[in-house]
């Protein structure tokens, strides 16, 4: 049996390898699908995801995160048996609203009949969602994760190669309807195979009590969570139009695979880990300053190459039809370099039993920050103004999560930025130098390569000890 540190290598390799092909294979087939598809069949799946996206967070209502956060002597089958249930009969009662009630009514709010077709198909994950999450809790909480990796791998292997067979066959925005639905039905019997488990007939008032509580708490913050990667959408749909909303939508995919595919991997694993933390602080805070070091390494250069290097890539990967989404990726691209300040606060407060506080914090940032920092930006500006809105709500947000990182955990301004200030460093001046030659005229692609000679050999030179350290949590297993 291995140890818990050989558990956790394990989870990271695991996680890594998914990364590596789920996420390649995905930014290709989107890739594909972009060049093949038109801004307006990306505008219109953006419009109807605001609607679907918010609606099936209700769907498993974050028992599946109450399940893994849950103690070991606290946890009983019935806890399972209970959470999923009560997701089935949950997420048959929120598709039927989602079909009879929330479709017509988004076709409506935009004026495209062809919203009220697509949304009963699109919200089918509603209906199996909470089936497959109460397995993955199982896994995870076994830190079984090259199971979960082979499940969500070939799951999005057949639904890239089903998409890129209807997109070429002329079916328009289906194509990008079927990419999304086709994952939950290959990965359902696989998750079924992989733990082994089936429900028994049975609910406890006790279980919901306990594992609804949390999942009460869980629910509400990624239901803002949503809100606030979702009103932007709504708002440019709504104001700009479908065209305008698929630049918008492209920059965004193309910024949030950097961001948010690689925290997620790290995020995923390092959940269970500061759960089992929770009650030795001193160590929840050096593991997380660690967590908050690695990902900056990594994402700090993405970010800031894609900033150099958009407005020459774009149109030849994705063609000339997309040349409007490039400022937009440039400034998207600023907010992720801005969000990675706190990155992973949110994985400590809910780690560390502390939904309550993600909630609120959830609540301020949407009505507070968000919203009207979105609206007032598109107004204003358009698509430009929303992304330079969304902008300025993550730098007050980033703001508010420093003050209570050093009331709550006690993680001084000195040590995040201490974190932070080696990678920022290394990254900003080959940044600036490869800025200044690019003026030149000096062709792009060979900049590309003096960009990341520059970033290989000022962190061989001056981070060696950090990198052998990030190496010494995902590769050596010393982490404790």
């Amino acid at each position: 049996m291995m140890s818990f540190k050989q558990q956790l290598f394990s989870g990271v390799i695991w996680t890594t390898i998914e990364m590596a092909i789920n996420r390649s294979f995905k930014f290709i087939i989107k890739l594909i699908l972009a060049r093949i598809l038109f801004p307006e069949d990306y505008g219109i799946i953006g419009m109807t995801v605001v609607f679907t996206s918010i609606i099936s967070v209700f769907s498993e209502m974050g028992m599946g995160a109450a399940l893994i956060q849950r103690k070991e002597d606290k946890l009983s089958k019935e806890h399972f048996d209970t959470a999923f249930w009560t997701g089935i009969l949950w997420g048959i009662l929120i598709y039927l609203i989602v079909v009879f009630f929330v479709g017509p009514f988004a076709a409506d709010f935009y004026g495209e009949p062809i919203i009220s077709e697509i949304i009963p198909i699109l919200s089918l994950g509603i209906l199996i969602n909470p089936i497959n999450a109460i397995h993955k809790a199982k896994l995870i909480r076994s830190l079984s994760f090259k199971k979960i990796s082979i499940i969500n791998n070939s799951s999005t292997i057949v639904a890239g190669v089903v998409s890129l067979i209807l997109a070429l066959s002329g079916a328009g925005v289906w194509a990008l309807v079927f990419d999304a639905v086709v994952i939950f039905f290959v990965a359902t019997p696989q998750w079924f195979y992989a733990t082994k488990w089936f429900p028994s007939i049975k609910f406890s008032k006790k279980a919901f009590s306990e594992i609804f509580g949390f999942g009460l708490f869980t629910t509400g913050t990624q239901l803002f969570g949503k809100v606030n990667s979702q009103v932007d959408y709504l708002i440019v749909g709504k104001i700009v139009g479908a065209t305008a909303l698929g630049y918008y939508s492209l920059a965004f995919l193309l910024t949030s695979i950097a961001r948010t595919q690689i925290t997620q991997i790290v995020d995923q694993v390092i959940y269970p880990i500061f759960s089992k933390l929770q009650d030795e602080p001193e160590q929840l805070k050096r593991y997380y300053l660690k967590i908050l070091r690695a990902n900056t390494f990594v994402i700090y250069p993405i970010m800031l190459g894609i900033i150099l290097f958009s407005e020459y890539a774009i149109p030849i990967l994705f063609g000339d039809k997309w040349v409007e989404a490039i400022p937009i990726v440039q400034i998207l691209s600023i907010g992720v370099i801005i969000s990675m300040t706190t990155s992973s606060f949110h994985v400590l407060m809910r780690a560390s039993g502390k939904p309550d506080l993600e909630l609120k914090l959830s609540g301020i940032f949407s009505i507070v920050f968000f919203i009207p920092l979105i609206v007032g930006g598109t107004l204003l500006y358009g698509i430009e103004g929303t992304a330079w809105g969304y902008v300025i709500a993550l730098l007050c947000s980033t703001f508010l999560n420093l003050f209570l990182m050093l009331k709550i955990y006690k993680i001084k301004l000195r040590e995040t930025f201490g974190a932070l200030i080696l990678p920022f460093t290394i990254t900003i001046i080959p940044f600036l130098v490869t800025y200044f030659i690019l003026m030149t005229g000096l062709p792009w692609f060979i900049m590309v390569f003096i960009y990341a000679m520059l970033l290989l050999l000022l962190m061989y030179f001056f981070a060696k000890k950090e990198i052998n350290e990030i190496r010494s949590i995902f590769l050596s297993r010393k982490v404790l």
